[in-house]
């Protein structure tokens, strides 16, 4: 009879709450990501690991979800409890973050990953996320130019070409440069290149290989031109909705030290990507000497100009990234 009773009893808790609660999370790029398989699918293994049975948290790679430009939007409104997007596809809401963004402003992501979520922990750049829980904030790596044919040593040739942008900073900045930037989402990015739409795509490394666009674009020019932000985002109310256990698995593994293991992870990526990529055949790498990088820097310069003029205390926000990005670097 104490064993039936005990039977019982296991199974009226386990229908009474004992399930873990299901988070989904929107992932718009393929599952085998490098941010997926590196950073992402072990830090939601640490934190079902230790929020001891009360949540587990389903990725849900590709557009079925959600796509990088409306992730933010359903993770705001519940279709996703978390959601990876960039900045750069929100329109007018991040335009503090985009500090970030900005040419010749940090050097890694192992740096500009914890510099930026200490941007956000600090204030500077909160009220961006004042509608959402924020588990991450970091950068990718500087973007490359990536090209069909042309090769890019100078000012001079880049001129009139047509590139891939994914922004409108982005966009600002290839404009600067004497090109035609073309807005598209990276999966269009391959068959634009293919098919002679675009010259070339300005976009970081990870993108090449997830989308392998070395396949088509076998000419590559590193500049420090600009970056993507990146974020982590959770819906409140999925957060609200959580036992104390699982919101204290997910403190925490999320805020720096989710950004940190991105940041590392990705820098670690784009430095085996390039010397992946030099080891193949048909692949050209261009760069610059100091005197060169100088005259795109000043060609440069007004986009960092005008980002402060129209960004609500851009001179401030811009200041305490740099600083941070020192403080970083000094181990502090």
């Amino acid at each position: 009879m104490k064993k039936i009773i005990a039977i019982a009893l296991l199974a009226f808790a386990a229908k009474s709450g004992a399930q873990p609660v299901e988070l989904r999370m929107a992932f718009p790029a393929p599952p085998t990501s490098f941010v997926n398989t590196n950073s992402f699918t072990p830090w939601v293994k640490d934190v079902e690991a230790a929020a001891n049975g009360t949540i587990t948290i389903r990725i849900v790679p590709g557009q079925t979800l959600a796509t990088i430009d409306n992730v933010y939007d359903r993770t705001l409104k519940g279709v996703a409890d978390i959601g990876f997007g960039l900045q750069a596809a929100v329109a007018g809401q991040f335009n503090k973050t985009m500090v970030a963004a900005l040419p010749f402003e940090f050097e890694s992501p192992k740096d500009s990953a914890p510099a930026l979520w200490r941007l956000y922990q600090s204030g500077v750049i909160a009220d961006e996320y004042k509608d959402l829980k924020v588990l991450a904030l970091f950068t990718f790596g500087h973007a490359a130019i990536h090209t069909r044919t042309a090769r890019i040593k100078s000012l001079a040739d880049i001129k009139g070409l047509k590139l891939r942008t994914g922004g409108k900073l982005q966009g600002d900045i290839i404009a600067a440069l004497g090109a035609a930037p073309i807005s598209l989402s990276p999966p269009e990015i391959f068959q634009s290149l293919q098919t002679g739409v675009i010259d070339g795509a300005a976009v970081q490394w990870t993108a090449v290989l997830t989308f392998k666009l070395n396949e088509v674009a076998k000419n590559h020019f590193l500049m420090p031109l600009d970056s993507d932000p990146a974020f982590l985002i959770m819906n409140k109310a999925s957060w609200d909705r959580l036992p104390p256990a699982a919101k204290a698995a997910l403190d925490k593994y999320s805020g720096e030290a989710l950004s940190r293991r991105t940041g590392n992870a990705i820098a670690e990526f784009d430095n085996a990507a390039q010397e992946r990529f030099r080891k193949e055949t048909g692949q050209n790498y261009d760069s610059v000497g100091p005197e060169e990088k100088a005259r795109w820097q000043k060609q440069l310069q007004g986009i960092n100009d005008g980002w402060v003029k129209s960004t609500p205390n851009g001179a401030a926000v811009l200041a305490a990234f740099r600083s941070e990005l020192k403080k970083v670097a000094a181990g502090q």
